[in-house]
């Protein structure tokens, strides 16, 4: 009996342990399907936040897509400038949009698709009709935001907030007031809250600029001044009806973006080179502000540079002297060639540079021929960008240089004769490519001269990339392609990119040469840290020319030194302040491509702040990849990760940096916040 008591205490146990286990186990079991479901379920969230036939339980989504309505072509005249003006503001801004016929683009209007529509040319009495007029209304008071330039048909006014509008020509600035709204968040600097539209010394009157009559409740964003900056009266307007807002522009954008893109401007310049000049960077920045604010901050744009930096720094040389090319160790001498010593000096900072090399093989009354293969081969073999600086660094404004026929050779082109444009972009090419075993993209005109024939003929002969231009002169600080000089309605494949710091004061100088290398470092590092608030572009320009030690006693002097030291302490400067710094090529291949990924977005609230879903498609049209495309979100605190890819993602604050996108690849992908845990989807 014991025996058997024993046992059957040892079987109660037993199965009480089991029991036990079998609870433990369906504790795990039921956990880990609880588990499963709530990722089964985040996961069809965020699959159901791009799938046509699935419905989110979470709130709606909202578009992140700007329409622009077409009225520049599609009325106007299929040769207007405004459709080419807006297009480069959008793709410059990095901001995602669509175009719509002026027809048909009213039956799309849904801000819950569209938070902001942009109306591209002006509107003139009649182009609207009641039919469209009520479908404006509509998606205003339904919350979309709409901007438009220089309304002159009547029965739009009430909706923008005017009762009546005048154009003149004789309106020369526009001042931003300095108040507390979203649209001006990026008009913050000293320089950016006013715009010159031309110079009041050289000209009687620039191009129309309008002013509006407002109602009282209409919000005053700028002015337009007068010759002597006297008010004429408000030229951007906000107004809000229901839960929109909408925008009145008193100039057009051609006006604003294009003529000064293409130097055809009134000198609106304040200064020419060196100096930070916002110019119509204003125009841009404001657009920019008007679609995050219509996106309720919660915003999708292509950020301007490839990786987290806020802008970049573009190193460039102009190489048109002996000084550049040849040894002299004379006691007055330079020693080893200039441009070499550059070249050692980038090695040293890690960093790449272009050079523009003019390949000068004959003599006349400005210099020898200094074309040096050696110089050249030790400067490519390195690594660095080789481009073209043309033959004979010809002043081309002023000499008469013919177009030529383009079909000139090194064998067949006489550049003391009968110069060329031609001869001295394809010779030149020809030269290069023959030393540096590479493709000759990018070019640079002498003395930033630009004939008047240039983008057309870069085109022809092959040439991807220009830097002829200044920034303060075009009155931007970004890249954009070249229009045909001969009108402004036909877009090349030439992009510009526009130099913004030039060593001119580090040329011939006096005793103060000590002085002037921190005043000009003092002005650099004001210039591209302005431009960086604006995550815009810099590209500097230092010429590899004369290494003379300085004599005090015998000024002026012209030293190598001085320019190498200056670029020491910039790159230093650049690299110190979380900007990139790279050759000015390779910069605009990423650029390019940039413009050729088509962005398509939308964004999801959760049940609380920080449980938010971005679903992005990104298209790559072009037969190239791209790598290190970054897209800068509206919110922070984000989780990326690529599945099913063979390239990485990463997150650096609110940006996305995508390692490489293929060629005509597309990719979809949800990004979420700071609470979820299923953070991206990939469908190549």
């Amino acid at each position: 009996m014991k025996i058997r008591k024993a046992n059957a205490t040892n079987v109660n146990a037993l199965h009480s342990l089991e029991i036990k286990e079998i609870i433990n186990n369906c504790y795990r079991i039921f956990a880990s399907m609880l588990l499963a479901i709530l990722m089964l379920t985040c996961l069809l969230w965020i699959v159901g936040a791009h799938d046509d036939n699935f419905t989110a339980v979470s709130t709606q989504e909202q578009g992140l897509t700007v329409l622009v309505l077409n009225n520049a072509v599609d009325v106007h005249s299929p040769e207007s400038g405004s459709f080419y003006a807006l297009n480069h503001l959008l793709n410059q801004m990095g901001i995602p949009f669509e175009t719509a016929n002026w027809h048909e683009g009213f039956t799309r209007l849904d801000p819950m698709i569209y938070p902001l529509v942009i109306i591209n040319d002006y509107i003139d009495q009649g182009e609207t009709n009641p039919s469209k007029e009520s479908a404006l209304q509509t998606y205003v008071t339904n919350g979309g935001v709409v901007v438009a330039p220089q309304i002159i048909d009547a029965e739009l006014h009430p909706l923008f907030g005017v009762t009546g509008y005048t154009n003149a020509k004789s309106r020369f600035f526009i001042r931003f007031a300095e108040i507390n709204d979203d649209s001006l968040a990026y008009i913050n600097q000293s320089e950016e809250f006013t715009l010159r539209l031309g110079d009041p010394a050289l000209y009687a009157q620039t191009f129309n600029v309008g002013v509006y009559d407002v109602s009282e409740s209409t919000v005053v964003l700028a002015n337009a001044l007068d010759k002597n900056e006297m008010a004429a009266g408000p030229t951007i307007v906000k107004h809000t009806t229901g839960t929109g807002r909408t925008y009145a522009l008193g100039f057009s954008f051609f006006d604003t973006i294009l003529r000064s893109e293409s130097n055809r401007d009134f000198d609106a310049q304040r200064v020419f080179v060196d100096d930070f000049e916002p110019g119509a960077d204003v125009i841009r920045l404001l657009i920019r502000a008007i679609y995050e604010e219509a996106a309720g901050g919660h915003f999708v744009r292509k950020h301007s540079v490839p990786g987290a930096q806020d802008s970049v720094l573009l190193v460039t040389h102009d190489v048109d002297a002996q000084e550049g090319y040849l040894e002299n160790n004379d006691v007055d001498g330079w020693g080893v060639p200039v441009a070499q010593q550059f070249a050692d000096l980038e090695m040293q900072l890690g960093i790449n540079a272009t050079y523009f090399l003019t390949t000068k093989y004959v003599t006349d009354t400005d210099d020898i021929g200094f074309w040096h293969t050696p110089t050249v081969k030790y400067i490519c073999d390195k690594g660095f960008d080789c481009q073209s600086h043309a033959v004979r660094h010809l002043q081309q404004v002023t000499l008469p240089v013919t177009n030529g026929t383009c079909d000139e050779t090194l064998a067949t082109y006489a550049p003391l004769l009968t110069p060329t444009l031609c001869g001295e972009l394809n010779v030149s090419k020809e030269l290069i490519e023959g030393v540096a075993l590479t493709d000759v993209v990018s070019f640079r005109s002498p003395f930033l001269s630009f004939h008047s024939n240039l983008p057309e003929t870069l085109e022809t002969l092959g040439y991807l990339y220009d830097s002829s231009f200044t920034g303060p002169d075009t009155l931007t600080n970004f890249p954009y392609p070249l229009m045909k000089e001969t009108l402004f309605t036909t877009q090349t494949t030439v992009y510009e990119f526009p130099v913004t710091l030039d060593d001119f004061d580090l040329g011939p100088n006096t005793i103060t040469n000590s002085k002037v290398i921190t005043d000009v470092l003092v002005r650099w590092k004001h210039t591209i840290t302005a431009n960086k608030e604006n995550n815009a572009i810099n590209v500097m320009l230092i010429h590899p020319s004369k290494g003379r030690k300085c004599l005090i006693a015998t000024p002026p002097c012209y030293d190598a030194d001085f320019k190498l030291e200056a670029e020491r302490q910039i790159v230093n400067f650049a690299q110190a302040n979380n900007f990139l710094v790279t050759d000015l090529s390779s910069f605009a291949e990423f650029w390019r491509a940039r413009d050729a990924v088509i962005v398509d977005a939308n964004y999801q609230e959760g049940v609380n702040s920080f449980d938010f879903t971005y679903m992005i498609v990104l298209t790559n049209t072009h037969n190239y990849a791209i790598s290190n495309l970054t897209l800068e979100l509206g919110d922070s605190c984000i989780y990326p990760h690529l599945h099913d890819s063979p390239y990485g993602v990463s997150a650096h604050g609110n940006k996305i940096i995508f390692e490489r996108i293929d060629p005509n690849q597309k990719i979809a992908l949800a990004v979420t916040g700071c609470k979820s845990f299923i953070p991206i989807i990939v469908k190549n």
